[in-house]
């Protein structure tokens, strides 16, 4: 008897309706709660059963939930995955992924010549594959080089498509382990470059809400590769799309915060390197600083873009210290403000960065000059 079909006893009768109604995607999570609870009580094993669960194993996705995935996990935890695995791999998840380019080579010929190829160019974004990935990665556990470059192929697709696809795609970036091998490598480029156009989506081409939803996500994935895979200059690459950003969306609070911790996180990561951007970085910031508008609005960021310069000011690089008149000239226009529209929360952090810039002096040995300059500043 083939696996596929099922026998005549009243446990498989039952099963093959939950069977249909866990296949029958997407509805909400609820609709399948009481059916994988069924297969979780039984003995009902067979690679239709594989099938089923594994569309319902990403609890990120619409027709899923935490829940539900747990159960997916008490079901596979209970029986031998192993014994349905290769042909749930071969039969199931390559067969949708087919239109990748050598993807039915699996692995054999010029591993260097491989490329990704949209699978769903003219086609309706699909995100069953996604929750199968989910299912290969988090559920078994597999950590077969080829699927592992199955899945790096579909991340490059899904984030070609729309926000919730790129949001969905980011997700299950995160959770998997990428091996190395030299053609799970030659996809490193092409998906990082897949995960730059994501930092693009900022206002007005995209929500504020889309927006840092997306970022959210995205960035943490441009991180990873680049520790793992790229050098200092990616992060400066990065913090170019950062200050770029920055200035295009003074107007929305939320994501000029998020986008000044991720100039942070830049930072910390490849510290003195950053002074390659130094005059740029400088100037978005001062920008912010003595924006009077934000002043009055959202004084937060203030508070965030002196933050970062501070970050800025602990490198102790003479570099640094010789933008001393414009860190001084920024923080005496946003004191008098603070002064005169009687923000209070800023005056910690102006005299904060005032200390770290004094104590820069005194390590580059220019303290009889950060003095003269700040005495003649006070006397305007």
């Amino acid at each position: 008897m083939k696996i596929e079909e099922v026998p005549e006893t009243s446990e498989a009768v039952d099963c093959a309706k939950v069977l249909r109604n866990l296949n029958n995607v997407p509805q909400s999570p609820e609709t399948y709660y009481h059916d994988l609870v069924k297969l979780d009580s039984s003995t009902y094993w067979n690679l239709d059963v594989v099938r089923a669960i594994s569309l319902h194993a990403n609890p990120n996705l619409p027709w899923c939930s935490e829940t539900n995935a747990l159960i997916v996990e008490s079901i596979v935890l209970k029986r031998d995955v192993n014994e349905y695995l290769d042909a749930f791999i071969q039969n199931d998840f390559c067969s949708r992924l087919k239109k990748i380019e050598k993807l039915a080579q699996w692995g054999k010929g010029k591993q260097s010549a491989l490329k990704p190829r949209l699978s769903f160019q003219d086609e309706k974004f699909d995100a069953i594959p996604l929750s199968q990935a989910w299912f290969l990665i988090n559920v078994t556990k597999n950590e077969d080089k080829e699927v592992c470059k199955l899945i790096l192929l579909l991340i490059i697709d899904c984030l070609q498509f729309d926000i919730p696809a790129k949001i969905q795609a980011c997700k299950v970036l995160e959770h998997l382990k990428i091996l190395n091998t030299p053609s799970i490598r030659n996809l490193i480029q092409p998906l990082r470059g897949n995960l730059a156009k994501c930092l693009n989506h900022i206002p007005s081409i995209t929500s504020e809400s889309d927006s840092i939803s997306l970022l959210s996500e995205a960035y943490p994935c441009i991180y990873r590769l680049d520790s793992e895979y790229g050098t200092d200059l990616n992060y400066i690459e990065t913090i170019a799309t950062i200050l770029s950003s920055i200035s295009h969306v003074t107007k929305y609070p939320k994501l000029v915060s998020f986008l000044l911790d991720q100039l942070r996180v830049c930072i910390s990561r490849i510290g003195n390197s950053v002074l390659i951007s130094i005059s740029k970085i400088f100037y978005t910031l001062n920008q912010i600083i003595t924006n009077i508008g934000i002043l009055e609005s959202s004084p937060s960021i203030i508070e965030h873009a002196l933050d970062v310069e501070n970050d800025i000011l602990q490198l102790e690089s003479p570099l640094v210290y010789s933008f001393v008149y414009d860190l001084l000239g920024a923080y005496y226009i946003l004191k008098k403000r603070v002064e005169t529209y009687n923000v209070e929360e800023l005056s910690d952090h102006i005299q904060k960065n005032l200390a770290s810039l004094r104590k820069l002096a005194i390590i580059c040995d220019q303290l009889s000059d950060f003095e003269d300059i700040q005495d003649s500043i006070n006397k305007i």
